[in-house]
């Protein structure tokens, strides 16, 4: 796709005549959706992720929820339930907030024109392996984006994170399973709580490196 990008770049630089200068646009647009496709859809399949670091994890939230703030509309508002302290996370940190961001988007999108976007995190230690969660004992940092919007069937909870299915009709249907597939890569998982009409909470597990 860079090699597409580039080259249509060119043409539009070399040609003069303002007729083409349309569909080239339309191919550097399409161009770059197919990337950010391609991107992630890697993000559902890679096995590890590849920058691994230990970082604050509350001070990623808060960078995190300035910038959204930034994004929304008046109608929506953002509000904060972070503790004072938070363990530190041994992360791929630009992959982490990629995930947030897919999360954040489908919440946006749920609240449509209005509504109230909630932000929280914890700590939680397990006691034991929890195989119908797929995480195993240890300490954990959750993080909750919950919404009041639409809510999702429950005949669709399981599917929303298979590659390709989207309830939107303009969806792709491949954030959510990028999305899960980066918390996943970090020995992290996640699960969903929603009903058609009663919002939605995307609760994400992360490996902590302190036990609280």
């Amino acid at each position: 796709m860079q090699v597409v990008i580039a080259n249509a770049n060119i043409l539009e630089v070399q040609l003069h005549e303002s007729s083409h200068f349309k569909n080239i646009s339309r191919i550097i647009e399409s161009a770059y959706q197919a990337s950010s496709h391609a991107n992630q859809l890697l993000a559902y399949a890679e096995s590890a992720p590849e920058y691994m670091q230990d970082h604050d994890v509350k001070y990623i939230l808060h960078s995190l929820s300035e910038t959204w703030k930034k994004q929304l509309p008046e109608s929506i508002r953002l509000q904060l339930d972070l503790p004072e302290h938070l363990p530190v996370c041994h992360c791929d940190s630009q992959k982490i907030q990629h995930a947030l961001n897919i999360f954040f988007e489908n919440a946006v999108e749920a609240c449509q024109s209005s509504g109230l976007i909630v932000l929280q995190a914890s700590t939680e230690y397990l006691q034991q392996d929890m195989p119908e969660r797929h995480l195993k004992k240890g300490g954990y940092i959750k993080i909750s984006i919950q919404d009041d919007g639409e809510g999702i069937k429950h005949s669709e909870i399981d599917k929303i994170f298979e590659p390709f299915f989207s309830t939107k009709f303009t969806g792709r249907g491949l954030g959510l399973p990028a999305a899960h597939g980066i918390i996943k890569q970090h020995g992290g998982n996640l699960y969903v709580q929603s009903g058609e009409g009663k919002g939605a909470i995307f609760t994400i597990f992360l490996p902590s490196l302190e036990v609280t």
